[in-house]
């Protein structure tokens, strides 16, 4: 009987370990972001950028920055707008230009609030008069906060689909 005892007190002891650790790694933090890029003929660019809100708001409050998803005025916008641009880049090459990546011009056209993210909706500010035929998506948001960030991207060029991971080693992927 007293080993029993000492086998039900190890096996409780052992529970409580397994509780404890995965506790500890369910409050362990994770930054993703998600970027999602649709290339139209070569010419237009439609791209969705989401980031953790929290995660954002504090890297916005260093800059000066309040942020609330839900306040959608003009010059919130530029400030967002002026933030997301110095980290998120997208260039391209044409046949004009094979061996020269040319940054292209995005603008945010808004943004909006899904739970616990925000989703920021940015597009080419004209479309390209001649077809780009590859592009480099350079994602760097939150990566200077934190070592963590990773932002999964993917990417929609014609009938071709890439799906890529960026992070603090990988900074941009091209498509």
């Amino acid at each position: 009987l007293p080993s029993c005892q000492i086998m039900r007190t190890k096996l409780h002891f052992v529970a409580l370990l397994v509780t404890l650790w995965m506790v500890s790694t369910a409050m362990q933090p994770f930054y993703v972001g998600v970027t999602q890029v649709k290339i139209i003929q070569g010419k237009e660019v439609n791209m969705e950028v989401r980031v953790f809100t929290d995660d954002l708001q504090k890297s916005l409050l260093k800059e000066g920055i309040t942020f609330s998803p839900l306040d959608v005025s003009d010059s919130l916008k530029k400030q967002v707008e002026a933030y997301l641009l110095e980290y998120v880049k997208l260039n391209y090459k044409t046949e004009s230009l094979p061996h020269t990546w040319v940054p292209a011009k995005l603008q945010l056209v808004g943004y909006e609030k899904e739970e616990d993210a925000t989703w920021f909706y940015l597009e080419l500010t004209n479309p390209l008069k001649n077809s780009a035929f590859k592009w480099k998506l350079k994602n760097t948001l939150l990566m200077d906060d934190h070592d963590e960030q990773v932002h999964v991207v993917h990417a929609e060029k014609g009938s071709l689909r890439v799906s890529e991971q960026l992070n603090r080693n990988r900074r941009s992927c091209t498509f």
